[in-house]
């Protein structure tokens, strides 16, 4: 393998090239070479290193050229999309209109979501100490775990006691689960007493739906 051959990273090389012109203008005859040798080695290192410094201005300057460019892109957009959901919500504004801006036409009417119709089934399952997981899917799709369109969340109402309430007022409010399950950690004192359950959706809104049934499991020890 040739001993001629120096490395072909930029920062390695100019390590190698240092090493190299340094030790041989200290004493040309000891490595067998002559002054002008050395003259011409000296002059090519400089120009090397005017070139390589030039090179690592050059990548310094597209870092922060790139970083900048970043940063003004970022803000221009935020200001676009906000330009974009005023000239959307125009009450006169068309789809030709739209387009002059290169915005995409809208194919119909927005739809209004109101408040959720149907109710979730629940079930609990008892996990561990003082510990019960509460499942919820529709009444419509009681097979997939998918929230109803338009629905954020399930609203987890409880009760721990001997009897069931009367009504929902008997009930606090305890999480918005917006996926199925939900996990519950009791207190200590409440170990073997039963906990009943609640359960209706809400949409994005807040507004709730209709309450489902009832369900209660024995908070395990």
């Amino acid at each position: 393998m040739s001993t001629e051959t120096f490395p072909s990273n930029a920062a390695e090389f100019n390590q190698a090239q240092k090493q190299l012109v340094t030790a041989v203008a200290a004493d040309p005859a000891k490595y067998g070479l002559l002054k002008d040798d050395v003259v011409a080695l000296q002059a090519n290192q400089a120009a090397w290193e005017l070139a390589y410094a030039g090179h690592i201005k050059a990548q310094e300057d597209a870092r922060i050229a790139t970083q900048t460019k970043d940063v003004a892109q970022s803000k221009l957009e935020a200001s676009m999309r906000s330009a974009a959901r005023k000239i959307n919500g125009g009450p006169d504004v068309d789809n030709a209109l739209r387009a002059s801006v290169g915005l995409a036409p809208r194919t119909g009417t927005r739809s209004v979501i109101g408040p959720p119709t149907t109710r979730p089934l629940g079930r609990i399952e008892a996990t561990g100490h003082l510990t019960l997981v509460t499942h919820f899917v529709d009444e419509e799709t009681p097979k997939r775990a998918a929230k109803p369109e338009g629905v954020q969340g399930c609203q987890v109402w409880a009760h721990v006691g001997d009897t069931a309430p009367l009504d929902a007022s008997g009930y606090d409010f305890i999480a918005l689960d917006t996926r199925t399950p939900y996990t519950q950690e009791h207190a200590a004192e409440d170990a073997g007493k039963t906990a009943f359950y609640l359960l209706r959706w809400q949409n994005a809104k807040g507004e709730p739906g209709p309450w489902g049934s009832v369900i209660a499991a024995k908070i395990p020890l």
